[in-house]
């Protein structure tokens, strides 16, 4: 099974070494690493361009064409996907492999997020206590774009019908509404764990807490199978 990892980045000269450099420090390596230049104006890609990873370029500026410019670029049969602040355990991939191989069918996959640069206490359980939140809510498990999976097959059936709103939806969440509205199946693994930077809890507090939970909700409603 071959994975490819893409990395969403605009202006990320801060985090974008530590994040390549976890993910060439796996225990299973990925087919290709591939970087999307969101029109990056600081030194991330020229930092990005000391590893063995692909860059490739998307103008239209957004996380969602950023997002669909690295999906559609990737080779494997697996789309991986973190994002430039997100630093990944050495399994990371290897829990990728695991839970499309071993498991009777999967779609899409997430596991837990933790934050690595702030003292929050208790971040797993509060993570899986949202992410089984949402499960009820929505009937089925979100995607979030700091750590994620999903199958070749299932991102060209969706594609089209993604909503490219960034303030409107969260396009990540948007991603498991459809993979779900198709019959599709997203897969939980508490042990498919990422790490990311706290620097947005810092920045907005009311952003993430407030407008961030916001938008989830209304991403749901807003395409309620």
């Amino acid at each position: 099974m071959k994975v490819s990892v893409i990395v969403p980045a605009f202006n990320e000269e801060k985090f974008i070494g530590a994040c390549i450099e976890s993910l060439q420090n796996q225990t299973v390596k990925a087919d290709e690493i591939i970087v999307v230049d969101n029109n990056c104006t600081d030194k991330t890609i020229e930092i990005a361009s000391k590893y063995d990873v692909r860059v490739v370029k998307e103008s239209r500026q957004g996380m969602t064409y950023s997002r669909a410019k690295g999906f559609s670029s990737a080779k494997s049969e697996i789309l991986a996907r973190c994002d430039a602040d997100s630093v990944l355990p050495p399994n990371w991939i290897e829990r990728i492999e695991y839970n499309f191989t071993k498991r009777r069918h999967i779609d899409a996959l997430i596991g837990l997020n933790t934050v690595y640069d702030f003292p929050i206490k208790n971040v797993k359980l509060i993570n899986k206590a949202s992410v089984y939140l949402i499960k009820e809510i929505a009937g089925h498990y979100p995607l979030f774009g700091s750590s994620m999976a999903m199958t070749k097959k299932i991102w060209e059936e969706i594609k089209d019908d993604l909503c490219n709103d960034n303030f409107e939806y969260h396009e990540d969440v948007d991603i498991s509404v459809h993979i779900h509205k198709l019959g599709g199946i997203i897969v939980f693994d508490p042990h498919f764990e990422s790490q990311f930077s706290a620097r947005r809890f810092k920045r907005d507090p009311y952003e993430i807490f407030v407008e961030y939970p916001a938008r989830i909700l209304k991403t749901i409603r807003g395409h309620k199978v």
